[in-house]
């Protein structure tokens, strides 16, 4: 059992990446917002996955997609920090009973309202860290900011709607 639930994160991983690099990528919503639905990768893994394998799933995912995007090392510094930071903020987070062994980080798993409260801050500390990088200055700030809020937005709108159409049923 346990194989097929990591054979089935590697193929969704996998499918994260090729809807990034070949398709979102290409969709922003004026100048200043880019969804990064690539996130859901280190998101949506299980609660188990210790903060080392995140960091290396995260620098590995963040660095494919620099490959493709011509963007040295932003994006893999980024979701390092998603991945770091990750654990910590579910400590932070856990709900009254505590989390059950098992599960995914799913809507359908744990609840819509607290699927955002864990899932917003995370996605805004990696954009904030992207746009920081990629403007490389703080004369840019409001932009950086304006940025990272409506693609944080739009980032997390992209998660919450592939996890309703492609994870159907509860716990995996």
């Amino acid at each position: 059992m346990e194989n097929r639930n990591t054979l089935g994160q590697l193929l969704a991983s996998i499918a994260f990446l090729l809807l990034q690099v070949l398709l979102v990528r290409y969709i922003s919503l004026g100048d200043y917002a880019w969804c990064m639905a690539y996130l859901a990768i280190i998101l949506l893994l299980p609660l188990e996955v210790g903060v080392i394998p995140l960091m290396l799933i995260g620098f590995g995912s963040g660095l494919v997609v620099d490959i493709f995007g011509s963007t040295p090392g932003i994006h893999a510094a980024a979701t390092v920090l998603l991945a770091f930071t990750r654990n910590f903020w579910l400590g932070l987070i856990t709900p009254q009973g505590g989390y059950e062994q098992g599960s995914n980080l799913l809507i359908q798993n744990l609840g819509f309202t607290w699927f955002l409260t864990y899932a917003y801050p995370l996605i805004f500390i990696h954009h904030l860290l992207l746009f920081a990088l990629e403007a490389g200055n703080l004369s840019l700030l409001g932009s950086v900011l304006l940025s990272t809020l409506l693609s944080s937005f739009f980032t997390l709108g992209s998660i919450v709607l592939i996890q309703y159409l492609f994870y159907k049923g509860g716990r995996r």
